[in-house]
């Protein structure tokens, strides 16, 4: 029998060759933060890119910190209502038309862990995701370009990364630096040293708060729905909380709430009786999904 070649689905055929600048921005999003922080970045890079594809992790690189990470569906959700539903400073957008539509949280991560699951591969590097979406792209003239902090540069410089020499290797690199002296170009033993492929983001330092962290903001989360906790009376203390909860969107904020993240007894972001709500899984908010990647939902 005559075998059936295998076509691609509509979405992720190749599209008419056009040079378009895309940033990929993977990150932990645990949670996602305003102002000054993770939706600040992706605003910078949505003016300065044609397009920005957002890729929160599925599971963390390093599989101690596996069980930091609330579920990857509702930190998925909390991507899009940070960085599509919100401007960079954290405020809502209530028309739909005034969005970015050059923003997308994608589900690559979790297709090509499940993927390489399947394969009997436990663990995957970034490199493997880039590869996958260079694969879904080819024919098209896009350039690429892999966005992270410091300090995951610096992992990957260290040889912390799965498969890290080819990724510095296939793909462009912007360093975003937190604050401080800690990229150089040059050897110096003393910082990173930045590789033949990567180039520090000018001008982005000035609008990054090196306060604002994911971490912090779940420990104020955490402290504030601890009701045994004593009443803060230190003021570094007091300000480090307000700085956590300020650090996030409205929406985000209310989403946590809602889904009582990062509270003491349900670490992981699941409702009360174990399991995750059903409109949780649902892929329905616009502007969400990029079509060179996946097929978008059909409207009803």
């Amino acid at each position: 029998l005559r075998r059936r070649r295998r076509r691609d689905p509509p979405a992720i055929r190749r599209a008419p060759a056009s040079v378009r600048s895309v940033a990929i921005y993977g990150l932990s999003a645990n949670p996602p933060t305003s102002k000054g922080g993770h939706a600040t970045l992706v605003r910078k890079l949505a003016e300065d890119f044609d397009e920005v594809w957002v890729l929160p992790v599925y599971s963390h690189a390093f599989a101690e910190k596996d069980g930091e990470l609330a579920a990857y569906e509702h930190r998925h959700r909390m991507c899009v209502l940070a960085f599509v539903h919100s401007d960079g400073d954290g405020r809502y957008i209530e028309d739909p038309a005034m969005r970015p539509t050059n923003i997308h949280v994608l589900h690559a991560e979790r297709e090509v862990a499940e993927r390489a699951r399947r394969r009997g591969i436990a663990r995957h590097g970034s490199a493997l995701v880039l590869r996958e979406i260079a694969r879904r792209n080819r024919g098209r003239d896009v350039k690429f370009t892999w966005v992270m902090g410091e300090d995951a540069y610096a992992d990957l410089r260290g040889g912390k990364w799965i498969d890290g020499d080819a990724f510095e290797r296939e793909c462009a690199q912007l360093v975003v630096p937190r604050g401080g002296e800690t990229l150089n170009p040059k050897d110096d033993s003393t910082r990173t040293t930045l590789g033949p492929n990567a180039k520090v983001a000018e001008g982005y330092e000035a609008i990054m708060d090196p306060e604002v962290s994911s971490t912090l903001s779940r420990a104020a989360i955490a402290r504030r729905r601890d009701w045994n906790a004593p009443v803060m009376t230190d003021a570094k203390e007091l300000a480090a909380y307000r700085k956590g909860i300020r650090s996030l969107c409205g929406d985000t904020l209310a989403y946590v709430d809602s889904r009582r993240l990062y509270s003491l007894g349900w670490p992981h972001g699941v409702t009360q009786d174990g399991l995750l709500k059903e409109e949780d899984l649902e892929n329905d908010v616009e502007g969400e999904t990029c079509g060179v990647w996946e097929r978008k939902k059909k409207p009803e």
